[in-house]
């Protein structure tokens, strides 16, 4: 045993010293995870502030959001947002009047960070498949002043990635080279309009038209530009087939989604979906009778012989002041560590349909310790519980049954849904046929205050200090990813 312990310690100390011998954590994650690493930001150039990548119609630059050299988790240098009052915005720019150093201020709230998977958008993960995310997250203390907005700021949201999106259809009718600007383009078959964006180029033939509108009753575009792209305008005949190849960008709230966010007291909580899975946020909160458990990864355990619930994050301990039992944010506790998995049922997306499978696995760890835990292996049977088969009849969702719960159920939006339209975008059929629609982006954000329609002299809006949160060592990975002192996130016991 001895032995045993000691070869875990020369493990755990060789890693370390492997990690401190790398520049930053991205380097030695390189080494560590070869091919399965997919991405990896180490927030070392001044192109990692933008808020999007490179060519993507978000990128830009905003005041609040930069490169700090002065805070880092490795390396030299971290992300760093920062919500600023009014009354510092005028400290800052002084040649402003009021109405813009408001703008600032209110904008300094309002700056999300996202990126990718890939560049390319060629990685995104579906069912049968699994990802693991990794950060590093640090806050000042002025962070825990509140008063926060909503449900409290959120910490990242993992999302649906940008896709190209097939739409294709024939001409019901013949489109002569004479029609021009407001002419229709009338479709049959395929794709229906409605799962079209707005406006775009559809090739017909050897021709691209740019299109913008649509007339949903006659099933049709309505013409902007003929031969866009210096193609040649031409004659096209009726069953002349139609391919529109259109780049969909993915927004923070749409079906896939999964955040993590500031709840009751500064206590972090995971939920899903954009308010499309039975139609509402489903937060990670497991029932009990008379109660609830904050942080599915904190839930106690039964106590037979009192009859009563034992430890645990639950929600009436929390408003009696007693937060012992739960993982907690607070002033002065440095760089955090954030772990994710998630990996995906093989047998089908969630559907609104109310046939649950409980498939899926979410796992997140504050540290080493386990925040939320859905898993198909995670079910602990009391005595007097329901059996499986019992379990199995039943069919509910994880919201209605403690003892019930084994994996999750994530939801996406069915083929020719209009969900979220212009965020994550609506499936048309070739699209689902791809298999599109998968988890391939992920946001970092502050919003730490709802503070939009404050004015100046606003106690929240003037005068509250710089609150400030960093983000470092950004990693997405086909495996587990190792803690920074070389342990791996420990799973829950048997």
């Amino acid at each position: 045993m001895k032995k045993a312990l000691f070869l875990l310690s020369a493990a755990v100390i060789s890693v370390e010293s492997a990690a401190a011998s790398y520049p930053t954590r991205c380097d030695e994650l390189r080494g560590l995870l070869g091919g399965n690493l997919v991405a990896c930001w180490d927030f070392e150039n001044p192109e990692d502030a933008l808020l999007r990548e490179p060519g993507h119609p978000g990128a830009e630059y905003r005041p609040a959001v930069k490169i700090d050299p002065n805070v880092a988790a490795s390396g030299n240098s971290s992300l760093r947002f920062e919500t600023i009052s009014f009354n510092e915005a005028k400290r800052r720019h002084p040649e402003m009047t009021d109405e813009q150093a408001l703008t600032v201020a209110r904008q300094s709230n309002t700056s999300w960070w996202g990126r990718n998977f890939s560049p390319d958008w060629s990685i995104q993960f579906g069912l049968g498949q699994e990802f693991w995310i990794q950060m590093r997250m640090r806050e000042n203390n002025a962070f825990y002043a509140g008063p926060w907005g909503g449900g409290g700021p959120k910490k990242w949201i993992l999302g649906t990635g940008d896709r190209w999106v097939d739409f294709r259809s024939t001409l019901r009718e013949p489109l002569p080279a004479t029609a021009g600007r407001g002419a229709l383009i009338k479709l049959s078959g395929g794709d229906p309009v409605l799962q079209m964006p707005k406006g775009g180029k559809i090739r017909i033939g050897n021709e691209y038209i740019q299109y913008w509108g649509k007339d949903a009753a006659q099933n049709a575009l309505k013409v902007f530009h003929r031969g866009a792209d210096e193609t040649m305008v031409q004659n096209h005949a009726a069953g002349t087939g139609t391919h529109l190849h259109h780049a969909q960008y993915a927004g923070g709230c749409t079906d896939l989604e999964l955040p993590v966010t500031q709840t009751w007291n500064f206590i972090p909580a995971s939920y899903h979906s954009c308010k499309w899975k039975d139609w509402s946020y489903e937060g990670h909160y497991l029932p009990l009778r008379f109660d609830f458990i904050l942080q599915s990864g904190q839930r106690g355990k039964w106590s037979e012989a009192n009859q009563a619930w034992e430890g645990g994050c639950l929600h009436s301990r929390v408003k009696a002041g007693d937060m012992s039992g739960c993982l907690r944010d607070g002033p002065g506790q440095g760089w955090v560590t954030w772990t994710i998995q998630v990996k995906l049922g093989q047998r089908r997306w969630y559907a609104n349909d109310e046939r649950y499978t409980h498939a899926s696995t979410i796992r997140i760890w504050r540290n080493d310790k386990l925040m939320t835990d859905l898993s198909p292996e995670n079910r602990h049977p009391r005595v007097g519980a329901p059996t499986p088969e019992e379990c199995a009849a039943s069919d509910r969702s994880i919201v209605n049954a403690l003892d019930c719960l084994t994996g999750y159920d994530l939801v996406r939006a069915p083929e020719g849904s209009t969900v979220n339209a212009g965020k994550s975008g609506p499936l048309s059929a070739s699209d689902a046929a791809a298999g599109a629609g998968k988890y391939g982006q992920i946001f970092l954000n502050l919003q730490s205050w709802k503070r939009q329609y404050l004015t100046a002299d606003d106690p929240i809006m003037c005068c509250h200090p710089t609150v400030i949160r960093w983000y470092d060592d950004l990693v997405v990975s086909r495996a587990p990813i190792p803690l920074p002192d070389g342990r791996m996130p420990p799973l829950p016991a048997p």
